[in-house]
């Protein structure tokens, strides 16, 4: 398994399916990184032994790397390139693999040199739409779109993937559709298969005693809003507060998790807890929530999603991305149809009224993305793309 990082969204994902996929005893699985903290293990692997050495390899790189993409990219820094300046095809990892697990790897993959010399099958676990488009991780990302070179580099990525023997999962049907219609994949075989999460951490618990465990009121509804980085556009932020401004009543309590706070100015009670790096923190906060918002205007699969419903804690969110897949607007929250501030303040109104049965939320989730029964489904395509070999 490869990826970028260990941290995020998709790093948090694929070290939850690393972890599933350990507990099998047919399979011996390594994860290979480039930034940040890894837990320690012997199986997950830097891919620079020291961080000096990844320091100095990028310093002596930039002067190239500037003036490559500032040409390629003529001046415009949305795009990203699908050039790198690591060796990712020289590490041990690659050689010694039989299938090769790619997650979110911006800047780590050189797609010239990776996939021209790389013969192990690839499975490619998408987290957005960079691996496959023309240079962005979400179109909402792009505000002034340059077809030309979003054209330059598809055709770049479509040059190299070509006879690469490369499959792809998808997480959720919607970047599965983005991805089977993109130029670089649309020939290649794709599944879709859900992320996974550890279900004995995220379980329902006693409300009264996770409001305590964190110091927050008895009486008041909980309203939480994660994101890894609450300043992200495209997680909503703004639309949020405008809706909070159109609830009417008083006797709410926002609670923020992520990197960043939101700059909230209402009269009600508002905390932020940072990043909860541990899951057991972010278990009890959605067991102490009432509602959890997700006013994402484009998205794959959230983690706050399945996090939310695993802990029987309903969701409101804009019907966008994958999340539909999950929160079904009837029995576990409320799916809102339009992006605008005034319908996901009615949402969030509804929610809070309605008396959902938690029991039933958490016990949904939990057969449709435990650990086991994702890991199974990764290994039955891991066979599937050997016996194609």
């Amino acid at each position: 398994m490869i990826s970028n990082t260990l941290e995020g969204g998709a790093g948090k994902a694929c070290y939850r399916l690393f972890c599933a996929l350990e507990e099998r005893d047919d399979l011996e699985v390594k994860l290979l990184y480039l930034y940040g903290e890894s837990p320690a293990t012997s199986n997950i692997i830097s891919f620079y032994d020291k961080k000096r050495e990844l320091f100095l390899r990028q310093l002596l790189s930039e002067p190239f790397r500037y003036l490559r993409d500032g040409f390629s990219f003529q001046g415009n820094r949305k795009y990203r390139s699908p050039r790198s300046i690591h060796k990712l095809h020289r590490h041990p990892l690659v050689s010694w693999a039989d299938v090769i697990n790619l997650h979110w790897v911006p800047d780590f993959i050189d797609y010239r040199t990776f996939f021209s010399k790389v013969a192990t099958p690839v499975v490619w676990t998408l987290h957005d739409m960079l691996p496959f488009s023309g240079g962005y991780h979400y179109e909402t990302e792009i505000v002034l779109r340059n077809e030309l070179l979003e054209s330059k580099i598809s055709s770049f990525k479509r040059c190299y993937l070509e006879n690469a023997k490369v499959s792809i999962i998808s997480p959720s049907k919607w970047l599965l559709k983005h991805s089977m219609e993109s130029l670089p994949f649309r020939a290649k075989r794709h599944y879709h298969i859900h992320n996974a999460l550890n279900l004995d951490v995220f379980q329902q618990l006693n409300r009264a005693f996770s409001r305590q465990c964190l110091g927050l009121p008895r009486e008041n509804k909980i309203i939480v809003f994660s994101a890894d980085n609450i300043t992200s556009e495209r997680k909503g932020v703004p639309i949020l507060l405008e809706a909070l401004q159109n609830i009417g009543h008083n006797n709410y309590t926002l609670i923020s998790v992520g990197k960043g706070a939101i700059p909230y100015e209402g009269k009600n009670n508002y905390m932020h807890l940072g990043q909860l790096r541990d899951e057991m923190s972010l278990a009890i906060l959605y067991s102490a929530a009432d509602v959890s918002v997700v006013p994402s205007i484009e998205d794959n699969s959230p983690n706050t999603v399945i996090e939310s419903l695993a802990c029987g804690c309903p969701v409101v969110a804009f019907n966008v991305g994958g999340i539909s897949e999950f929160v079904d607007g009837k029995s576990n929250g409320v799916l809102v149809p339009n992006i605008n501030s005034q319908e996901l303040a009615t949402g969030i109104i509804k929610a809070l009224a309605n008396q959902y049965s938690r029991d039933s939320i958490r016990s949904e989730m939990a057969v449709r993305i435990s650990q086991t029964n994702i890991a199974q489904q990764y290994c039955s395509v891991f066979h599937e793309v050997l016996r194609s070999k």
